[in-house]
């Protein structure tokens, strides 16, 4: 592909890309409708309309947006790409320029904010891989449409502008690739008019990959992957055989406990997310660890050579009926061959042929194809997937690949002692063949163990080189019963000339590669079962999230959120449970919080001895791997000196609190312990290490050099109230930190003064967050016991942010000037100058004045009210002058 093919799909990507900036106009018709369109099978569906009392945040935005169009960034980053492309290409920049031009056209092309100026929807399905490739990774990809309604005079233009863009979209790769990658499609489908853009036949290997625009009376729908939007069509059109999301009895309920949304709903099914990730992974650990693939009778007779050749080319190129016949005749010559058996499977496939697909495939692993990883894999096959006859066909290939591949194994043998010794022996009297002497020995092993099968096997060779092939049977026989599995050593075995005609022997040899098989499999199934296990411990951690269900409104200048969060029936019974469900939920949040609070966090935690227990017991699911990784695990932690149970878990509680005081009064960080005499000596030993030992390590080992700035000193601090807390000093950092432990807490704090305002707090010697008005406006309160509650302040978010842009301008400069790469500091300098225009345009998000929350818990299910706060347009305007 020419270096200007490669920014084709790039640049026009913006037209498409432009579509997420909707900012939608007010509305004709405030109800949410187009959820009943959503397949009651997507785990996540987000419906919005516009509401005539948010207009003044999308007039906000809008600003924002206006800023980053004028500040040029999107013209430095076609430049920055020019040049990483084609240094000083004329013609290249040319061809960029055009593509830009035809881009903006496009876009203009849509009436954007009348797309969805009614109601808007996005939803989602997780998909499993649909081919498990031989010698590639599986790939999960998910299936998506957004639905737009608009005024019905404007979806048929807008319509037209999006089936534009994808026809450009699949012309200019089209050309730039020199083949038709991309294949465009405009049909009528359930009544919609249909434009679908997807992968040509040149991409074999890629899974089905689309998107489609649909227009149904005033509703748009644009479609990624076909899955979610050829079951919302049927949907409009009442054809489904799906239900719809809407009449679902759980998304029913959880919307009846909640507020009527005005904004926004927002339903999120864990269950229908969880589902096809386990089973994606499950099918791929069967297909992966199961036997490797063989293939018999696979060698082409040279008179088939040019014509497969010829076959195969044509199939690459998308002509699969000259594919077809072309093989049918080298089938003809080589009637037998099991490559030209399977190809025939698959252009039949190909071609709809599916009767003769898997009659072919069929005869394919009966004639040598003993590639279940291949046929699982294999994307020509993939519409045969729920065919019986193409499972029985895999499980067929899987049997004779399992059976083809099973290795020699012998068990019940000595591996040690004094067996071992004679064995050895033993080896040496037969390879001079002294056969009377290895047969003296070989009794002397067998008094020994009489039931060790390998001795059973010697015992039984040696009576018939000695001419005693009744005895020489018989001991063959007892050694595959005690279990000699290795009928390929049998085989081959020169000791059983004489005997390899007697049925006996045969039989022998059937049950030695039976039982190698049955071993074989049982090893793959084990660990097939052990992944699995593992797969189900780790999906009932997050499984025990039912769903979740999200309302939002607004009132005045504050946008309200209310959420519920489902646990799975049963929930308590599941270990994960233990970690959260059990534990008690807190009261009193405005004890530690200073009138001074502009900002604060009250958290619950997790039970740390579960989560940990959790972990062990994970890991030993693993069986003797898992009891080998603890055991590692346990020493490590002794030679270190460490003991996560006793010196870390064991005090922690879990609780947290932190404060950011006004006017940078400082902030504090409390983490609730449970004997406060512990975490002190806990923390003092970690610091002394840090110190001391740190030190040694480095002057031991100078290449750990590096950790010689996480040294720190330690002073006591001087605050008269703080009894007992010390002053950390870090190599990288001059500012001290001041820990301590007081009122059951471990303290952490830039600032003396912060700490002792908080502890006074709670001793209720100072007036506490209750006094501050504007804090106490602006938070949720608790109304009992709840899990966290928080408040951020956020009037100086674009500030922040815009000081953290420029901070990282001013590093990508100076990287530049000590990179001496010609090629790299040119990059460099022209992104310290992108995000140094991006500094004025995250400056206009000035319009937030504080979010804040509040969750409780009631054992099956977590409640949270979230509120938005926002400047009015007067108090902007005001707060800016």
């Amino acid at each position: 592909m020419k270096k200007i093919g490669l920014v084709v799909i790039g640049v026009l990507a913006v037209a498409l890309v432009s579509s997420a900036l909707v900012t939608p106009a007010s509305p004709d018709d405030n109800g949410f409708t187009l959820h009943r369109a959503v397949p009651n099978d997507v785990f996540l569906c987000i419906s919005e309309r516009s509401d005539p009392e948010r207009k003044f945040i999308d007039q906000y935005w809008e600003e924002v947006m206006e800023a980053l169009s004028q500040s040029g960034i999107g013209q430095d980053v076609i430049d920055m790409i020019t040049s990483l492309i084609g240094m000083g290409d004329a013609d290249l920049t040319a061809e960029m320029e055009r593509l830009r031009e035809k881009a903006f056209q496009l876009v203009e092309g849509v009436d954007w904010l009348q797309l969805g100026c009614k109601e808007t929807v996005f939803t989602e399905r997780f998909l499993p891989p649909e081919m498990i490739p031989e010698d590639k990774p599986p790939i999960f990809m998910p299936s998506m449409a957004l639905l737009f309604r608009g005024s019905g005079e404007g979806a048929l233009k807008n319509y037209k502008g999006l089936a534009a863009i994808l026809q450009t979209l699949a012309d200019e790769v089209n050309n730039a690739a020199g083949m038709n990658v991309l294949a465009l499609d405009a049909t009528t489908q359930n009544g919609a008019k249909v434009t679908r853009l997807g992968l040509g036949m040149q991409v074999r290997e890629a899974p089905e990959m689309s998107v489609s625009v649909a227009l149904r009376d005033d509703i748009i729908i644009i479609g990624i992957r076909k899955h979610v939007f050829n079951d919302v069509l049927a949907l409009l059109d009442g054809s489904s055989r799906k239900g719809s999301l809407a009449d679902d009895p759980r998304y029913q309920a959880v919307f009846a406990k909640l507020p009527t949304p005005e904004n926004s709903m927002v339903f999120f099914d864990m269950q229908a997310l969880l589902n096809p990730i386990t089973a994606g992974l499950k099918k791929i650990f069967n297909t992966k660890m199961g036997p490797p693939d063989r293939y018999e009778n696979s060698g082409m007779k040279a008179e088939i050579n040019g014509t497969n050749a010829e076959a195969m080319s044509a199939y690459r190129k998308g002509n699969i009926e000259k594919a077809l016949s072309l093989t049918r005749k080298a089938h003809g010559i080589d009637p037998e061959n099991s490559i030209i058996l399977y190809n025939l499977a698959c252009f039949n496939a190909c071609t709809g042929n599916r009767d003769e697909a898997l009659d072919w495939l069929q005869k394919a692993v009966e004639g040598g194809f003993y590639a279940p990883r291949k046929i699982a894999g294999d994307s020509d096959l993939a519409d045969l997937h729920n065919e019986p006859e193409y499972k029985a066909a895999l499980e067929r290939a899987y049997e004779l690949a399992l059976e083809h591949s099973a290795k020699d194994v012998a068990v019940n043998c000595a591996t040690e002692g004094d067996v071992l010794r004679l064995r050895m022996q033993i080896k040496q009297a037969y390879e001079v063949n002294d056969y009377e002497q290895a047969m003296r020995l070989a009794k002397q092993a067998f008094a020994i163990a009489p039931d060790d099968s390998q001795v059973l096997y010697i015992m039984g060779c040696l009576h018939t080189l000695l001419g005693h092939e009744s005895e020489g049977l018989d001991f063959l026989e007892q050694a595959v019963d005690g279990g000699f599995y290795c009928p390929k050593h049998m085989s081959k075995d020169p000791d059983w000339d004489s005997v390899r005609h007697h049925d006996h022997f045969k039989a022998a040899l059937a049950k030695a590669q039976d039982m190698a098989i049955k071993t074989a499999a049982r090893e793959s199934i084990g660990e097939i079962a052990l992944v699995k296990r593992i797969i189900n411990r780790l999906a009932d951690a997050a499984g025990v999230l039912d769903y979740t269900a999200e309302v939002e409104t607004t009132t005045g200048y504050t946008t309200t959120t209310e959420s519920i969060a489902v646990l799975v029936p049963d929930a308590d019974k599941l270990p994960i449970y233990k970690l959260f469900g059990k534990r008690r939920q807190m009261t009193g949040f405005d004890k530690y919080l200073p009138k001074e609070t502009k900002s604060f966090s009250v958290s619950g935690g997790i039970d740390l001895e579960e989560l940990y227990s959790f972990i062990e017991g994970t890991v030993l699911l693993a069986g003797g791997k898992g009891e080998e990784i603890l055991a590692k695990w346990n020493s490590i932690q002794k030679q270190i000196g460490l003991d996560i149970r006793e010196d870390v878990i064991n005090w922690i509680d879990g609780d947290s609190v932190s404060v950011t005081l006004e006017d940078g009064g400082g902030s504090v960080m409390m983490f609730k312990v449970t004997d406060e005499e512990t975490a002190r000596e806990k923390i003092a030993a970690g610091i002394e290490f840090l110190s001391t030992k740190l030190t040694e390590i480095v002057r031991q080992k100078p290449e750990f050099a590096g950790l010689a700035m996480l040294g720190v000193r330690s002073s006591p601090a001087t605050h008269e109230e703080l009894e007992g807390f010390q002053n950390l000093y870090f190599s990288m950092s001059p500012q001290p930190i001041v820990w301590g432990v007081a009122d059951g807490h471990l303290i952490f704090s830039e600032s003396a003064d912060a700490i002792a305002l908080c502890l006074a707090t709670a001793r209720g010697e100072h007036s506490n967050i209750r006094e501050n008005s504007l804090a106490m406006s602006e938070a949720v309160l608790p109304e009992g016991p709840f899990c966290n509650v928080s408040l951020t302040d956020q009037r100086k978010l674009g500030e922040e942010m815009a000081a953290g842009i420029g901070i990282a301008s001013m590093v990508t400069t100076m990287m530049g000037s000590f990179i001496p790469e010609p090629k790299v500091r040119p990059l460099l300098t022209k992104i310290a100058g992108i995000l140094g225009k991006l500094v004025p345009v995250v400056s206009k998000i000035d319009f937030y004045k504080s979010t804040a929350r509040c969750t409780t818990f009631d054992g099956t299910a977590w409640r949270t009210r979230a509120v938005t706060h926002y400047f009015s347009p007067q108090e902007r305007a005001t707060k800016d002058m």
